[in-house]
This record gives C-alpha cells, sequence and structure tokens, in this order.
C-alpha cells in the first residue's frame, strides 16, 4: 500500500468494522459461556481493530491489500491463571470456530527478541456459532468466512505483553547486548514464573494435608457451570475439612460417588437457584462457594448429621439456614 492510499484504505476497512465488531463480540460471548461451562476460570474480552491503528499497521508493514491480508481486525483475548489451562481454552475454541492456523510465539522468537508470548490462533466461526441463539442474537450469515484473531495468555505472559508493546518502540537498528542480555532474562522469567506456579500446584496437590481442600478445588469446576463470581478461598477453609468428613470415604471419592451424582439429579433445581440470586449482592455468602454442594447434598441426604457438626464458632448456624432455606429444605 502506497502512503497517498491511506485515505481509501482507512474508508474501505471503516465501511466493514462493523461487521468485525459483531464477530469479535460474538466470539467473547459464546467463550464465557462454554469456558464457564468447562469450568474453566478466565478473563475473556474481545474488540474489533480501531479504524487509524488498522491504517498505521497497514502502512508500516507495507501491505498490498491490507483489507485481506491484515488478520487481527476481529480480536479475542483469553487470560488464564494457569499455563495448564491454555490447552482446556483451546478445546473449546475448536468447539466453536475453525483454526486455520496456530502459532506458538515463544517458538517464532530469537532467544534477544522482543515480542509477545502466549499462543495466538487464526479463526473462522463454524456455522453452528452464526445460528441464532438467545445469548448470542439472531442468525449472523454476513459473519461467514471472517477471521479473527484469538490470543491465549496466562496472566504472566498477558504482563509481559503489555511491557513489551512498551519496548517495541525502538530504533530499527541492532539491540546493544546489555538489552539483549535485559531481553532474555525478562523472557526467562515469564517462563520460569509459570513453569514454577504449574509445579508448586501439583505438589501442594499432592500433599495429603491438602486432601480435604483438594475436593473445594474439583468443586471449582462444577461451580462455574452455575456462577461466574469467583470464590472466597479463605472463607473455603472454614467449612470444606469438615465437610468432607461427615462423608467418612477418602476426600478423593467424595465428589464422584456423592457429588456428582447429586448434581446430575438436582442440575434444573440448582440452576433456578442460581438464577434467581444471580444479581442479588445481599444473598448467602456460600451461595457463590464450592462448598454450596457439600451443604446442598448434606442437606438433602443427612441435614441432622450436617447440623449437629456445623462448625458455629466458626460460621454461624444462620448461614446453614440461610442455604436450607434457598434449597427449599427444613431444617
Amino acid at each position: 500500500m502506497g502512503a497517498s492510499d491511506y485515505a481509501e484504505v482507512a474508508s474501505a476497512y471503516e465501511a466493514e468494522r462493523s461487521r468485525f465488531e459483531d464477530l469479535a463480540e460474538r466470539i467473547e460471548v459464546a467463550l464465557e459461556r462454554d469456558l464457564g461451562s468447562a469450568g474453566v476460570y478466565c478473563e475473556v474480552s474481545s474488540r474489533a481493530k480501531e479504524v487509524q491503528s488498522f491504517v498505521k499497521k497497514a502502512l508500516r508493514e507495507g501491505y498490498a491489500d491490507p483489507l485481506a491480508e491484515i488478520g487481527d481486525k476481529a480480536g479475542v483475548r483469553v487470560i488464564v491463571p494457569y499455563l495448564e489451562d491454555v490447552t482446556r481454552v483451546e478445546a473449546v475454541v475448536a468447539a466453536l470456530c475453525l483454526v486455520d492456523d496456530r502459532e506458538q510465539k515463544l517458538e517464532a522468537l530469537a532467544y534477544d527478541q522482543l515480542g509477545y508470548l502466549g499462543v495466538h490462533l487464526d479463526l473462522r466461526p463454524r456455522p453452528d456459532l452464526l445460528t441464532g441463539q438467545p445469548d448470542l442474537g439472531p442468525d449472523s450469515p454476513e459473519l461467514e468466512n471472517l477471521h479473527a484473531e484469538l490470543q491465549i495468555h496466562s496472566k504472566a505472559q498477558s504482563a509481559w505483553a503489555v511491557v513489551s508493546h512498551d519496548l517495541l518502540y525502538k530504533p530499527p537498528v541492532e539491540s546493544p547486548k546489555e538489552a539483549k542480555r535485559a531481553i532474555t532474562r525478562l523472557v526467562a522469567l515469564v517462563e520460569l514464573f509459570d513453569g514454577e506456579v504449574d509445579r508448586l500446584r501439583k505438589l501442594i496437590a499432592s500433599d495429603p494435608d491438602y486432601a480435604e481442600m483438594a475436593v473445594a478445588a474439583e468443586l471449582d469446576d462444577r461451580l462455574l457451570h452455575f456462577t461466574p463470581r469467583s470464590p472466597d478461598r479463605k472463607l473455603s477453609l472454614l467449612s470444606v475439612p469438615f465437610l468432607v468428613h461427615l462423608y467418612g470415604c477418602p476426600p478423593a471419592e467424595v465428589v464422584s460417588i456423592h457429588i456428582d451424582p447429586y448434581l446430575k439429579a438436582n442440575r434444573q433445581k440448582l440452576q433456578d437457584i442460581y438464577e434467581a440470586y444471580a444479581d442479588d449482592e445481599t444473598a448467602n455468602p456460600l451461595l457463590t462457594q464450592p462448598e454450596a454442594f457439600l451443604i446442598f447434598e448434606r442437606l438433602q441426604n443427612d441435614r441432622d448429621q450436617l447440623k449437629e457438626n456445623w462448625p458455629v464458632d466458626s460460621l454461624s448456624l444462620e448461614l446453614l439456614e440461610g442455604m436450607a432455606l434457598i434449597a427449599g429444605i427444613d431444617l
């Protein structure tokens, strides 16, 4: 593209931008919905590239046909807490979109080169994503074959993306050795942080003293099926150990033997409960905790034992009575 063509390019993209905005938003909403159902805690955002940003990229890169060659006109970003969640995100994405290209950004960088980290995917929506759905809107056949770019980052990679974006404003000359060493250390730190977090999580999970709280971690995934609100980990410490002990079986078996069957049998009832309290900021705080399922299940199957053993020194009996009221059970 010649420098004199910028007005024409800007006009052409401006006429098309609303479609890419619709595509990005549609993918964002579908991902938030399906990642929640898959039990993946994450942050999802989207945007359509601004006209000025589009034109500047076209000028900077010298594209012959910017509308065809610039692939991030619709952009979606997913930030996950842990690196191991990336593969779970990709599985959900593949069910919604056709993945034309996948790039692991670190593999494309030299050891001393600045750039973004994470996984970047070039996507096109599958037909089912464009059919009319209550949460996604009406049929949108006009979005078929449009491309979007999806970035999947860990939180550490996301922080690096912000910093490296600013550092990229440098002259196009060979970096001095000191700068190359600094870049290498920073990129290594991002990798080291994610790797050590993953190692630490596995180490903690293998500790026998963590067995009861591992139940809460497992229930976190189930909780996301009903509410997007994040639980308070420290609050779980006050009730989960005693609740797990009520089952009289190894902690590793509590979810599979007791909770999953309960959730399957009561899914519609629970969906109705969480929908009714979705916007209630004064609702019982235990309702949006993973231990809610332990409480509901015990209220249904052994309420007397639950009430007798409730830890009144740390949690008032009124909290349990409130949960029983929500569940429609006479305590």
